[in-house]
């Protein structure tokens, strides 16, 4: 696979390798893709239990508590 950069992110992944944070473009490339990949699939879990939670509260008939004033 061939991955091109814009010229700002090249020079930041050289400046990377250069400090020692990475051994080699491929090593940071593949982390940056690996943490992305995380942290989509943890927002994911999230958005699933919200759904549920939502769910919940409908059923319980929760909203129209709280939210739908009581004739007084």
């Amino acid at each position: 696979m061939k991955i091109l950069l814009s010229d700002h992110l090249s020079r930041q992944v050289e400046e990377q390798i250069g400090v020692g944070g990475y051994r080699t473009a491929d090593e940071l490339v593949e982390d940056a893709v690996s943490r992305l990949l995380d942290q989509h699939a943890e927002a994911q879990k999230r958005i699933e239990a919200l759904d549920r939670i939502v769910k919940m509260v409908d059923e319980a008939g929760l909203y129209e508590r709280v939210l739908v004033p009581a004739d007084e």
